[in-house]
């Protein structure tokens, strides 16, 4: 196959973010692979395509500069609603990476999500602890094996939940 030249570069420059790949493809003499790589090779997106990179507003980063150090990634990244990779991402281009990754184990202790949590939240999942124990002791009691019925135990929270 051809390089591709100058000339198929600007057609599917002018023609990507609207037509199918497959009619392009057909025209160029190449296959939709093909196509779709040249085309982010040059950085083409189709129309309503979402850019690549997330964005970030002014006030979020000035929610993490001001809170480098007060709270922990996994705050910060609750209360922005993005993901811990990015907030790490994010501190190290601002050049605050000083701060420790913290293991899974450590993001699931109650400490880190405790002023997440509204109080119904907490009450719904205290119920549900609940259930879940006293499901495994009538299991362990009856001499069955620990196995639980999820989608019992599901309905039995449904309705105690009203």
């Amino acid at each position: 196959m051809a390089s591709w030249n100058d000339t198929d570069d600007r057609y599917l420059s002018i023609n990507y973010h609207n037509t199918d790949n497959q009619i392009l493809a057909d025209y160029l003499g190449r296959t939709v692979f093909a196509v779709a790589s040249r085309a982010g090779i040059l950085g083409l997106r189709k129309s309503g395509n979402k850019p690549r990179k997330e964005t970030w507003a002014q006030p979020e980063l000035d929610f993490i500069t001001n809170n480098y150090g007060k709270l922990s990634v996994i705050e910060m990244a609750i209360h922005l609603k993005k993901s811990r990779s990015s907030i790490f991402a994010k501190l190290e281009f601002l050049g605050l990476h000083n701060i420790k990754r913290q293991s899974a184990k450590g993001a699931t202790s109650g400490k880190h999500y405790r002023n997440c949590l509204t109080a119904e939240q907490c009450e719904r999942i205290a119920v549900f602890l609940q259930m879940l124990s006293d499901a495994k002791r009538v299991a362990t009691i009856s001499g069955k094996s620990a196995k639980i019925d999820l989608l019992q135990m599901r309905e039995s929270y449904r309705m105690k939940m009203g």
